[in-house]
């Protein structure tokens, strides 16, 4: 075998070695909203996947590995071994399936740049195996699928990130200048830190009126952390019944209606519109508005007009019709992006989630059972 047939393996081994890198220094600096062509928000698939448990292993991100791995390849090149090279190159086509497995199947979110390692990987090994050969063939295979089991495992069982950022409230007193006043004695003020409050029930909300403790949640119906952050809300008023509700303020990530979102976000389709038929079905029947609330929220995203249709099955054509026309609507779009502004221009993350008096959280919890147990502490629930 002659170094010169490995010519295209280093070749392919650079550019996955630079993208790798390029991935790990995004994770690592906390910029993996930022990558170009994925969408440049927290809900994109490039942030989904990269901010995920499946991104690393046992607390290592798993594109130190591939740094590692595609280094150890290059020096490989220039003194073959063949039973370590055709191992490496089944060990890359197991990678290359188990994580688009787990994009496609798992995490329901896509990576390009990740996709793409993976892409290379698959090159690469079709051309160790092309240009390599050893008998018999199941040796390396043997070794590759242990090391598959050894990824698989650690990622399935061991420790999760913690991609929640939890910081006090970014709201100024210039910032809440027309600070809102209960309009009768029976509502509430919710106070969101640096004098900016809120009335508990001019805006969509979930829970009783009276819960002790009221959650404030700026959410896009077309982000897909937003709609997990549901899950965890509904496991927080599951675990505590009767004591908590969350107003929900629609914030759709897409300058038609969002001038806030900054330059480098792609605007999310749809968004605005599901908004809009959000807060409409507030206003046209209150009893109604948790089922259109999680219709919103399905997967696939529902396009505007197919949301319409549905949401006209559960409120009815013209009273959904009537609501939209409520000026009502676009006062709250207003209200929730100028908040999102604020709220973004430090992290970039979404969903926000305000605690009363000035404590924001941004991001995920990394699972369900922290992120109880992060508002039990902070909302002080017995």
């Amino acid at each position: 075998m002659k170094n010169s047939n490995l010519t295209p393996v280093r070749i392919l081994a650079l550019i996955g070695l630079a993208i790798s890198l390029t991935l790990l220094v995004m994770k690592l600096n906390g910029t993996i909203d930022s990558i170009v062509g994925c969408g440049g928000s927290s809900g994109s698939g490039c942030a989904n996947v990269l901010g995920s448990k499946w991104s690393q292993w046992f607390g290592i991100p798993v594109s130190g590995f591939s740094i590692l791995f595609y280094g150890a390849l290059l020096v490989m090149t220039t003194q073959p071994k063949p039973l370590i090279l055709r191992t490496m190159a089944f060990l890359m086509i197991g990678a290359a399936i188990w994580f688009i497995g787990l994009q496609l199947v798992v995490i329901k979110e896509f990576c390009p740049w990740c996709c793409a390692t993976h892409l290379v990987g698959l090159l690469t090994a079709f051309f160790i195996l092309k240009s390599v050969s050893i008998t018999p063939v199941q040796v390396p295979a043997g070794l590759a699928i242990c090391g598959m089991l050894a990824l698989a495992l650690g990622q399935a069982f061991g420790p999760e990130p913690e991609t929640s950022l939890m910081t006090d409230s970014e709201f100024e007193p210039e910032q809440t200048s027309e600070k809102t006043a209960p309009t009768t004695v029976t509502q509430r003020l919710i106070d969101l830190g640096g004098g900016k409050t809120i009335v508990f029930d001019e805006a969509p909300f979930i829970g009783p009126a009276d819960a002790p403790h009221v959650l404030v949640k700026y959410f896009d119906y077309t982000c897909g952390s937003c709609r997990e952050m549901e899950g965890d809300l509904d496991a927080l008023r599951l675990a505590h019944p009767g004591k908590v509700a969350v107003v929900l303020q629609p914030t759709p990530i897409n300058r038609a209606c969002n001038p806030n979102v900054p330059l480098n976000f792609k605007d999310h389709d749809h968004a605005c519109e599901l908004a809009r038929l959000g807060i409409a079905s507030w206003i046209a029947n209150r009893d109604s508005f948790p089922e259109v609330h999680e219709l919103l929220f399905s997967r696939p995203i529902l396009t505007a007009e197919r949301a319409k249709e549905e949401v006209e099955e559960i409120m009815g054509a013209e009273e959904l019709a009537a609501a939209l026309n409520s000026p009502e609507i676009k006062r709250q779009i207003q209200k929730n992006t100028s908040d999102y502004g604020v709220l973004s221009r430090k992290t970039g993350k979404m969903p926000k989630l305000a605690f009363g008096k000035g404590k924001i959280l941004h991001g995920l919890s990394k699972n369900t059972e922290s992120f109880v147990k992060t508002c039990e502490e902070v909302l002080k629930i017995d």
